[in-house]
């Protein structure tokens, strides 16, 4: 899975806390998404000229960080690079699809440039150019489908645009979704979602939609679902089963699901049930499933 070649100067990480190296690099070496010798795919460096994997630059041993999607969208990871795009720089950090969105930045300035829009614009994901003066910034969550603002990173200063993604959605009127996990009868780690409506109070069930995504070689993410919060505003608690056979959760989790389909894959789902039922979510004598090709 290869991300981006002839780059220039990367900066390498052995682990989330530490920086082991900065160097220039050869213009022919590549970033590549491998899992030789591991479960997930990690970004390394590459030498097409010798054939080999360098340098690990960032691994996560829960989630993929290199889309994985045998069908439909996997989350992937995407390279942010400094510079342009003619000659674009050092590797300034990676954004990829954990339970939420994450970025991890090897780049000081980039991380404090970040660190300063996100306390700008909170409970948001918010994406936008590092390497230009003056930029949009694009904030999105569970609950906003989007919104857009300037960025003037010299001044400082962030100015709303007036322009967002389905303008008649309220956020404040919309229902989180949580990441949450439970263990499936053979012991196997299940993630997933669940959308509770609107004035939820613990301990108090509800109905309950089971939702599972196609594919099945997809996922489901983190972000806005017109269709979950369609369900959750008539009341329903929605849960989104990222079941064996879902992608960007290591190679085991995939390959889990061969000749599965109607067997273990229903069963991670319906001990997903079962965990919501079991923390007071959902009310067993009301329960639905909903979904669309794989899904239905």
């Amino acid at each position: 899975f290869f991300f981006s070649s002839r780059r220039r100067h990367t900066r390498c990480l052995s682990d989330w806390s530490s920086d082991v190296c900065s160097s220039d690099l050869n213009p022919a070496q590549m970033y590549v998404g491998s899992n030789v010798g591991r479960d997930t795919l990690a970004i390394y460096r590459f030498d097409p000229e010798a054939g080999k994997l360098g340098d690990l630059v960032l691994a996560d041993d829960r989630y993929d960080l290199a889309s994985f999607a045998l069908i439909g969208d996997a989350g992937g990871a995407g390279l942010i690079f400094g510079g342009s795009e003619d000659e674009p720089g050092k590797l300034l950090g990676v954004r990829y699809m954990a339970d939420k969105p994450r970025m991890v930045w090897f780049d000081e300035e980039a991380a404090k440039t970040q660190a300063m829009v996100d306390n700008a614009l909170r409970d948001t994901i918010n994406t936008f150019n590092h390497n230009a003066k003056r930029t949009l910034v694009v904030a999105r969550s569970d609950t906003k489908p989007g919104e857009y603002f300037f960025f003037d990173k010299e001044k400082r200063q962030l100015t709303a645009t007036g322009i967002s993604v389905r303008p008649e959605v309220d956020p404040k009127t919309r229902c989180p979704m949580l990441p949450v996990s439970w263990t499936a009868r053979d012991g196997l780690r299940i993630d997933g979602y669940i959308t509770l409506p609107p004035g939820y109070t613990k301990g108090q069930p509800v109905p309950l939609i089971l939702h599972p995504h196609g594919g099945p070689w997809a996922r489901d993410m983190w972000r806005y679902n017109p269709e979950v919060q369609f369900m959750a505003n008539r009341g329903f608690a929605v849960l989104q089963p990222n079941f064996r056979g879902s992608v960007g959760y290591g190679a085991k989790h995939l390959k889990l699901s061969y000749k599965q389909w109607g067997t273990t894959m229903i069963d991670d789902m319906l001990d997903g049930v079962q965990w919501a039922i079991d923390q007071g979510f959902a009310d067993p004598q009301r329960l639905g499933v909903y979904g669309a090709s794989y899904g239905g």
